[in-house]
């Protein structure tokens, strides 16, 4: 201050300056914030106490340095600020003086630009009532957002139809996936002419006629009258729907008589009724023909009957030769389906299809199964009505109440691909083949939540959307559970039978030593037992939901088939349909721990599985394997082990020989040998190879003490493995005992001489000399979840791809008792 006062004087001085008194400077300054434009969001700043999101006034001293950022919200862009700063930076501000400051924001989305044409007048509305144009104007929407618009001629003008982006003289349905231009033309009506615009309200179907003239409007439309023309309109409400009165220039619900001295306006209203509200949700065939299957859901808030519905369909005989049928109306199951539930339907294609919770088989009159492929439709009705409908590919059918459906079809199933499906997009219940679309990832029982492109590209057959944070399927936490994008993922659900018999309670040592084993190549394992490691969601003690995992002893289990009786026997599909969450057929394998294959009870087979499948059972019951002491403790751990990792090697499409049947190869160093399923395999081939061939010979002393062995079942160090293929082939015409396996240096008494020689032996006891393969398990392991139609996987050596909802049966390989 005494500065600049003092420069003043000297200038006084110099030059005459008359007055060197300085202006009072304001002490507070006022920093005026605004938010504008049509989207949302706020200014930011340490300095300011709060964010401002309207029009704000901040107080400052003068010379503070101020720094506001524009913060968009959901939906919105930052465009740029007016006023004391502009561009699309942080606002920098040294206060000297009062300040304004604007932060300009538009919402995402797409531009729609509106023009109108002709010699008359009119103006275009939005039916949400947010959008009035009788000029040419622009409007953002939303990206993706869906508009009706409708176009309202002027006295003395009638709209003759639309331009652009839609056409026709009816409502215009826009989805803002994009900018679009949209024209309306109006044409100037003769001086004895007058307007009639028809318009159709509400979420029913009807039709408004005028007696003695060609109107019949199914929708929105416009006619030309003389003026003066009396007019009767009648509204028809279509099959499944009702006529709710009329608004406009009539009202009540008779018929509207019309004088037309001047253009008139009248709407009809139409309403379905409560049971419109059970919706199609999603269906599928199979690129195969096995059984078809389609999803309904209660949309209402009332729990409905399904056996007040009927299901019409093309059907087909459910016997060879299983020939066309035709129409069927099927009858539903006596079902009560609360509000938010899901019930998957399904052909009833073997005797022994067992309905479950959340899923039901259909059949028909003379066995009639429903049937489509990759054109069809489905249409489902309550007393002779249409409550829903879809009609997808090429087909041609028409509802029971035929206006309630359009000229656009849904899209034709993919047949081509295992695991796909037609389903309806989220939230949209329109009767209409815009509302589906196709899904890569079926989704049964569940939300229709995969997104429309999604991929796999890690190859375990769930896509990647559920493999992030946050992401789903069928409304499934995968994520949560242990799913990892760019990981293959393996899903096992364990149900055990209620025993005191200890060889069928899972014990959580041999699924960690499973899991360990998957993991050192890279392959997630999740094994599911629900609460009876731990009461809480816990994927490390092998709770991912599945509830209770203890399910009704049976004595003997039985895959049933076509000539299998089931008679006092205990079906495996029984189990699994009604325990295992519909919502997890397409993803996890089901492993029932069960006490006997046998009629009787005893011991049998230790397990069975299907091949290229995804079902598996453990039969280690009787067995006598308990927890009485360390050894017979460790026994049960690893016997568990072993088997539960040899049989879902099968689903896995691995056999006992690997890739062929052969069994009992030494040199295929692998638990799906049964040489080495209960004995194990040693630290290396080299060393530790011979002994378990020696002691299922019973030679050089082991006999059947398999305690005897290096790293034996009745050890902490049990190891178990499927084979890298790295074992030398073996010639039993002359087998080469200094060669070993192909690994170490120690030698093989394949014959058990005591002398190193060369001889012709059949080691595997399949009655014939023959050259004897490894096989590379790891390698070639089929994922079965993956969709193709030929299975490409991680090998495809499986002609038939798993359909695990159109068709849940799959070869069972052939097994056989072996106690060790």
């Amino acid at each position: 201050m005494k500065a600049t006062i003092h420069t003043c004087i000297l200038l006084a001085l110099l030059i005459g300056i008359v007055s060197c008194s300085q202006g009072p400077r304001p002490a507070i300054l006022r920093l005026e914030m605004a938010v504008i434009g049509l989207g949302k969001g706020s200014i930011t700043g340490e300095a300011l106490t709060k964010a401002c999101t309207d029009s704000c006034t901040s107080l400052f001293q003068f010379g503070d340095s101020v720094t506001l950022k524009a913060v968009a919200a959901p939906g919105s862009s930052f465009v740029a600020w007016e006023g004391a700063c502009t561009g699309t930076g942080a606002c920098q501000l040294n206060l000297d003086n009062n300040t304004e400051v604007r932060a300009i924001f538009e919402p995402n989305g797409s531009l729609l630009k509106l023009e109108l044409s002709g010699s008359g007048k009119g103006k275009i509305l939005s039916q949400s009532g947010n959008l009035n144009c009788s000029e040419a104007c622009e409007v953002l929407f939303g990206e993706n957002e869906k508009i009706s618009l409708v176009a309202e001629a002027l006295p003395g003008s009638s709209f003759v139809a639309w331009e652009g982006a839609c056409t026709g003289a009816g409502s215009c349905e826009l989805s803002m996936n994009n900018s679009k231009l949209l024209g309306a033309r109006f044409e100037a009506l003769a001086s004895n002419e007058a307007s009639l615009q028809i318009t159709r309200l509400g979420n029913g179907s009807g039709k408004v006629s005028a007696a003695g003239t060609n109107l019949n409007c199914g929708n929105t439309c416009y006619e030309v009258f003389a003026k003066n023309s009396a007019v009767t309109l009648v509204a028809e409400a279509l099959p499944g729907s009702s006529f709710i009165g009329w608004q406009g220039a009539c009202s009540g619900s008779g018929p509207c008589n019309l004088n037309l001295t001047e253009n008139a306006q009248v709407s009809a209203e139409f309403s379905r009724p409560a049971q419109g509200d059970l919706v199609i949700n999603e269906l599928a065939s199979a690129p195969r023909g096995e059984s078809v299957w389609l999803e309904l859901f209660n949309a209402s808030n009332a729990t409905l009957d399904l056996s007040d519905y009927q299901l019409r369909a093309q059907a087909i005989q459910g016997v060879v030769p299983y020939a066309a049928f035709g129409e069927v109306r099927f009858k539903l199951p006596a079902r009560p389906l609360a509000p938010g539930e899901y019930m998957v339907l399904l052909s009833k294609g073997a005797y022994w299809y067992t309905n479950g919770p959340k899923h039901a088989y259909l059949s028909g009159i003379n066995s009639s199964l429903p049937y489509w492929a990759n054109s069809g439709f489905v249409e489902l009705l309550r007393n002779n009505q249409t409550v829903d409908f879809v009609r997808f590919g090429n087909d041609q059918t028409k509802p029971l109440s035929p206006e309630i459906w359009g000229s656009m079809n849904a899209p034709a199933l993919n047949l081509q691909r295992y695991g796909s499906s037609l389903v309806r997009k989220l939230d949209n219940k329109e009767i209409k083949g815009s509302s589906w679309r196709i899904s890569q990832f079926e989704t049964p029982a569940g939300a229709n939540d995969i997104p429309e492109n999604a991929a796999d590209t890690d190859g375990d057959g769930i896509p990647d959307s559920a493999e992030i944070p946050g992401g789903s399927f069928a409304g499934l936490p995968l994520y949560e559970m242990g799913a990892r994008l760019g990981q293959k993922d393996i899903f096992v659900e364990i149900d055990h039978m209620e025993s005191s018999d200890e060889g069928i309670l899972p014990r959580r040592e041999a699924l960690d030593k499973i899991v360990a084993a998957f993991a050192k190549q890279g392959i997630g394992l999740h094994f599911d037992v629900g609460t009876y490691f731990s009461e809480d969601f816990s994927p490390i003690s092998y709770n991912l939901g599945a509830g209770n995992s203890s399910v009704p002893f049976a004595a003997s289990i039985v895959i049933p088939s076509s000539s299998y009786s089931l008679k006092d026997k205990a079906n495996f599909y029984d189990y699994k349909a009604r325990y295992m969450d519909l919502r997890r057929r397409p993803l996890f394998h089901y492993l029932l721990m069960a006490n006997s294959m046998k009629d009787n009870g005893l011991a049998g087979p230790s397990g069975l599985a299907e091949m290229n499948g995804n079902d598996l059972i453990v039969t280690l019951g009787k067995w006598n394997l308990n927890s009485s002491s360390l050894e017979n403790t460790n026994m049960l751990i690893n016997f568990q082990a072993s088997t539960i990792m040899h049989e879902l090697g099968h689903n896995l499409g691995l056999r006992h020989g690997g890739h062929e049947n052969d069994n009992y190869k030494p040199n295929y160093y692998s638990i799906m040998n049964y040489q080495y399923q209960l004995y194990g395999l040693g630290s290396s081939t080299g060393d530790y190879a011979a002994e378990r061939y020696y002691a299922f010979k019973n030679y050089k002393g082991f006999g059947k003490d398999i305690c005897k062995l290096s790293y034996s079942p009745c050890g902490p160090d049990f190891i178990i493995d499927y084979s890298s293929g790295s074992s030398a082939k073996l010639n039993e015409n002359g087998l080469l005992e200094t060669l070993n396996l192909g690994q170490g240096h120690t030698w093989f008494d394949f014959d058990n001489n005591g002398v190193e020689n060369r001889p012709s032996l059949d080691v595997n006891n399949d009655n014939k000399l023959a050259e004897l393969e490894d096989f590379d398990d790891w390698s070639n392991i089929v994922i079965p979840f993956q969709c193709g139609f030929n299975g490409t996987n991680l090998r495809s050596q499986s002609e038939h791809t798993l359909s695990p909802l159109s068709q849940d049966v799959q070869e069972w390989i052939t097994e056989e008792l072996h106690l060790p």
